[in-house]
């Protein structure tokens, strides 16, 4: 059975003010995508949040972002390892990138204890290979 593949195209740019600039651009050919928006409540226990079925070699991209950042926003892949925190926008582009955070990331163990109390928005896009059946 053939796969459909789907393309991400990416833009970054960035500019110093009164400094350098830097655009880059690319696409990127995925077999699926899985996308995720979830309310992460202030102060309650940690919320697991499905990411993708794959292994982390499988995994060509991940974007976590949020309408509310800073140090009590924090993540840990698959509940281990060391608290992430959100305290911007992230983005993974390669397996290289994703192989970062240390583990295959199929959930995001989160939890939210921001200085604001009030509950964040958590969306999540991971582009990946196809899993076999």
């Amino acid at each position: 059975e053939a796969v459909m593949t789907e393309q991400l195209k990416w833009n970054l740019n960035l500019q110093m003010v009164r400094g350098p600039s830097v655009a880059l651009a690319g696409d990127l050919s995925v077999d699926a995508y899985d996308k995720v928006s979830v309310d992460i409540e202030h102060g309650a226990a940690a919320v697991t949040v499905d990411v993708q079925p794959g292994d982390a070699d499988e995994v060509l991209f991940l974007l976590i972002q949020s309408n509310r950042y800073g140090e009590g926003l924090t993540y840990r892949v698959n509940g281990a390892g060391d608290a992430i925190v959100l305290d911007q926008p992230q983005f993974f582009l390669g397996a290289g990138a994703v192989g970062v955070l240390g583990a295959t990331p199929q959930t995001l163990e989160v939890e939210n204890n921001l200085a604001v109390a009030a509950d964040a928005r958590l969306e999540v896009l991971a582009g990946r290979k196809a899993v076999p059946d």
